[in-house]
């Protein structure tokens, strides 16, 4: 009967130090499952899109408990994709790399639920390819000050990041495009899938050496018998 009472004590114990566990396990890692980007080019007044690229990936981390978005990581790369309008006729191959400033980086976050947040400064590193009516490759590189958006905790974690601008390019006039700056802008909805948190294995592994240990004790107890009185 002890041995019983033991066994159940030391369950319960495991199971409060997993309750516990769970109420603390932020931040939290999502590992990119699928998303997208709507990219748009803006001339002048003139806003052209969005045209939508697949993400790669790569992932996100979100503090529900101090409202922080600690790291996020984004991929895109794909084309060519035809452009609409004026630069109808022209083609965009675009891979784009966006990730928090390595310096300076805050985030904070309000609500519950989807949540709304700000981040920045955010660093884009990337290239758009063009083909077609209008040629050649130009660098994207560019900072982000200030971006805001939503993280809504389904079964994973959604986010949608809002207004990156992906850098500005000169274009040379093409049919009834009159050339000049152009403003590559997008927004960036992801899906990721929560990663298990090390400390839930590692509380796992713990109890069950525990229990283990606690029935071997009693099985070499009962095999060894009463202890003689002599």
């Amino acid at each position: 009967m002890r041995g019983v009472r033991s066994a159940a004590l030391l369950l319960a114990s495991v199971g409060i130090l997993f309750v516990a566990a769970g109420a603390e396990a932020t931040p939290i890692t999502y590992n990119f499952s699928s998303g997208q980007a709507a990219v748009s080019a803006t001339f002048g007044a003139t806003t052209l899109g969005p045209v939508t690229f697949p993400l790669n990936g790569v992932q996100v981390t979100f503090d529900a408990t101090a409202l922080t978005l600690p790291s996020f990581q984004f991929t895109a790369g794909t084309g060519p994709v035809a452009l609409p309008g004026v630069l109808s006729g022209t083609s965009l191959a675009l891979s784009f790399d966006i990730a928090p400033s390595t310096t300076g980086y805050s985030s904070s976050a309000s609500g519950s639920n989807p949540y709304s947040f700000t981040a920045g400064p955010v660093m884009v590193s990337g290239s758009a390819t063009l083909s077609g009516g209008i040629t050649g490759t130009k660098t994207l590189s560019f900072t982000n000050p200030t971006l805001s958006g939503q993280i809504q905790i389904t079964s994973g974690g959604d986010l949608t990041l809002n207004g990156i601008t992906l850098g500005k390019i000169t274009l040379p006039a093409w049919n009834s495009f009159p050339g000049g700056s152009v403003t590559l802008t997008t927004n960036v909805t992801f899906v990721g899938l929560a990663v298990p948190e090390p400390s839930t294995g590692a509380l796992l592994a713990i109890g069950l050496t525990a229990l283990l240990g606690l029935l071997a004790h009693r099985h070499r107890k009962r095999s060894a018998g009463p202890a003689s009185s002599g």
